[in-house]
């Protein structure tokens, strides 16, 4: 039988066998599979209008988010930054531009913490520099992050994981993500090394990241085998495997070491692309000296647009730069770092009233295996926002959530079922950690939220099915 087949047939089971009497037991069934004997798992399901609990299960159990971690990161950066709240990125001179076009010192670029900065945005800044008469720069470009600490990773990360653009690190630059795109592409001959490019950069001004490459180009209709790393504390990017004949180029995305002295790089590189004379060799970051002269900036877009660039494809750095930036926004005169983002949190809970039992912050992406919360407490935000949020909130923090069957991390979930498209929520993947919390609309017009929390099953696959079952169960109910 084809998997729509299945589909169908389980959505026409359903809509005959789930009831409001059975449904307690559909869902006890569905987590009494095998994938789920030794796991802690936690759901609660709350009808929104009437506040009436329809489900519940270990609801006060402390388990690991997940990037569910980033519903309650986006709450507390929305709340506390507001809608309309933008970064600026600016760029000072030691000394102003003289008449001959001439920087005769050195080119800051200093960060917000911006997460959305990239290098469209720092070749804007180069164009408007060049409009200012800017022909030549004396000395180098130097970065200030220091509006962020220099802890660039999160507690609990897993250090294997730092290559893969997932755990990019996070400073008071970033740029592109942190991340850079590297093409492999066959050679001409079979044996010959593979064509190895960074995308975005002309080769010969690559000099942020060193490529080794083993990479080699074999027959027609072989196996493609790209694998990189990239040595820790280092740019050193290594790759090996093959790549076929006739294949198209593979596009790998690894992160960089040390955001703000890639930031002030990429900007070194957009100046040249202007015209402008500079130093392209990577410098160390520092701190603008006292005496300086402001020569341009960069603003964001505000964070009503920056939610769904977060929440829609589940963005970690994003979360790790929001937390940082709202401790910082609370006491200005330190770096933003983690731990004063998750004062902030904890504050924010108190003041709203939303029992934080089990509640633990350690980042605010959710890729820390420290964090936890618990399927009431996802519950009680999910409330919260929906009830105190005002319109405008409300709107730019809903419509940033992936809708099942339809964009970000739920585009391949549900589809094809009467489900999809009526479900705003988030998703959580870490090893042996998965989870599902959001809004739902079911077919007779009842809004439910939910938040489902799954620790220590043995299948990915089945736990994520097991979600979407009772996803649809209740949608059907």
């Amino acid at each position: 039988m084809r998997l729509s087949d299945l589909i169908a047939a389980a959505s026409i089971w359903l809509a005959t066998h789930v009831t409001a009497d059975n449904f307690t037991s559909q869902v006890d069934e569905i987590l009494s599979r095998p994938t789920f004997a030794d796991a802690t798992v936690g759901v609660k399901v709350t009808e929104l209008g009437s506040g009436e609990v329809i489900y519940t299960t270990q609801e006060q159990a402390p388990l690991i988010p997940a990037s569910n971690q980033k519903l309650l990161m986006s709450t507390v950066a929305l709340a506390k930054l507001g809608l309309d709240f933008t970064y600026e990125t600016t760029v000072f001179g030691s000394r102003p531009i003289d008449k001959k076009g001439v920087l005769n010192g050195d080119l800051w670029i200093v960060g917000s913490g911006d997460p959305s900065l990239n290098s469209d945005r720092l070749a804007s800044v180069a164009e408007s520099l060049v409009a200012k008469g800017l022909k030549k720069i004396t000395g180098k470009v130097y970065a200030d992050g220091t509006i962020f600490d220099d802890k660039f990773l999160g507690e609990g990360w897993d250090p294997d994981d730092e290559p893969f653009y997932y755990s990019a690190q996070v400073a008071g630059l970033n740029c592109d993500l942190n991340v850079v795109k590297v093409n492999v592409a066959p050679g001409a001959s079979v044996g010959d090394p593979a064509v190895v490019r960074i995308s975005g950069v002309p080769e010969a001004e690559e000099r942020y990241v060193d490529i080794q490459s083993t990479v080699k180009t074999i027959a027609s209709g072989g196996q493609e085998s790209v694998v990189f790393d990239r040595t820790l504390g280092t740019n050193t990017i290594i790759l090996g495997g093959s790549i076929p004949q006739g294949a198209g180029s593979v596009t790998l995305t690894v992160t960089i070491d040390n955001p703000n002295a890639f930031t002030a790089y990429r900007l070194a590189v957009a100046l040249s692309n202007a015209g402008v004379k500079v130093s392209r060799t990577p410098t160390k970051p520092g701190k603008l000296p006292r005496k300086s002269t402001h020569l341009a900036s960069s603003t964001s877009e505000p964070v009503s647009s920056l939610l769904k660039l977060f929440l829609k494809p589940s963005d970690n750095m994003y979360g790790e730069a929001l937390l940082k930036k709202v401790g910082r926004e609370a006491d200005p005169s330190r770096p933003g770092t983690a731990a004063s983002g998750a004062n902030v949190v904890k504050t924010y809970l108190a003041e709203e009233n939303i029992d934080a039992t089990g509640v633990k912050t350690i980042d605010g992406s959710g890729l820390s295996d420290l964090n936890t919360v618990t399927a009431r407490f996802i519950n009680d935000l999910l409330i919260h926002n929906k009830n105190t949020f005002s319109e405008a909130e409300w709107s730019a923090w809903f419509d940033a959530l992936p809708i099942a069957g339809v964009d970000g991390t739920l585009a391949s979930r549900l589809v094809g079922t009467p489900a999809a498209g009526h479900i705003h929520a988030k998703t959580g993947s870490l090893s042996g950690v998965s989870s599902l919390s959001g809004y739902l609309d079911a077919a007779d017009g009842t809004e439910y939220v939910f938040s489902i929390l799954m620790n220590g099953f043995t299948s990915t696959t089945e736990a994520r099915q097991a979600q979407d079952d009772i996803a649809l169960a209740l949608y059907l109910r």
